[in-house]
């Protein structure tokens, strides 16, 4: 009983909009129409694209790019502060401050709304 809200919601939020992707990636689907079935036809058609093994190759390329470089800052970003040099508590500050904001914002929304 006590996982039972759990599992509602994870189905709520996760499970039901996964299942009804993958079953509108396996069919012809237009808005103003119900969904074809096709099976793997659109994969067909992707994969034979040379524009998809592209943008795949491009993706890959922006996240080992991205990913290295955050991490990097962020190591770099540590060890420096770690030393507590001159000014630390402000480039500390400045480096927190984009990840409080969203929430912060988001905090002062919901206050209002209720």
């Amino acid at each position: 009983m006590f996982i039972l809200p759990c599992l509602v919601l994870f189905c709520l939020v996760y499970a039901i909009p996964i299942l009804m992707v993958l079953y509108t990636s396996l069919c012809e689907y237009m808005v103003s129409t119900s969904p074809t079935f096709i099976g793997f036809g659109n994969f067909a058609a992707i994969f034979q694209d040379k524009a998809f093994a592209v943008s795949i190759i491009n993706t890959l390329k922006w996240v080992l790019i991205q990913s290295t470089f955050h991490v990097l800052l962020g190591l770099t970003m540590a060890l420096i502060l770690r030393r507590k040099p001159k000014g630390w508590k402000i480039v500390r500050t400045a480096y927190v401050i984009p990840n409080i904001i969203p929430t912060a914002a988001t905090a002062v929304m919901f206050t209002h709304c209720f």
